[in-house]
């Protein structure tokens, strides 16, 4: 598991909202805690437009580390239709 999932709904709808915890424990280094941050913020964004109104908080692991960004897309799609926050495109 890359990372931990909290969301809730979006009354208001409108867009898909997101939030990113990456701590130090996480990593000692800013320059590693920023490239999870910058992971999850682009696959998010790549994502977003099949994604119901919702406030999501995704909260790191270190199995995040060394990951590509296809790996991160893939499990933040699987979490959130796990989380059913997915739009299924039929």
């Amino acid at each position: 598991m890359l990372m931990v999932v909290a969301e809730s709904p979006n009354p208001s709808g409108g867009i898909p909202r997101f939030g990113v915890i990456c701590s130090r424990r996480f990593s000692g280094k800013a320059v590693i805690r920023n490239r999870a941050r910058r992971l999850i913020k682009e696959s998010f964004r790549l994502i977003k437009n099949n994604i119901r109104p919702c406030n999501v908080l995704f909260i790191t692991r270190k199995a995040l580390l060394g990951k590509k960004l296809l790996d991160v897309q893939k499990e933040m799609m699987y979490l959130l239709a796990k989380a059913n926050f997915w739009i299924k495109n039929d």
